[in-house]
């Protein structure tokens, strides 16, 4: 079984996503808006768009937390 963080790191580097304040900006951003399709897809009733939505959501979030982590002062 593969690790999905693994993945997405090496994605995220693939993509030249380095971990940094601005990046994470922009997961937020990506989050806030497949959240924003999730809620056109259920106000339509579009069962496929709430997928890609979900999923999208998922995905995002993933690589969002390894650089949360790096560049959040709690």
């Amino acid at each position: 079984m593969t690790n999905v963080f693994e993945d997405v790191n090496k994605f995220g580097t693939a993509c030249d996503q380095p971990a940094s304040e601005a990046n994470y900006k922009m997961y937020l951003g990506l989050i806030d808006e497949e959240f924003n399709e999730l809620l056109d897809a259920v106000t339509i009733d579009d069962k496929v768009e709430q997928l890609d939505a979900l999923v999208d959501i998922l995905v995002v979030t993933m690589g969002a937390i390894p650089v949360s982590y790096t560049h959040l002062t709690l």
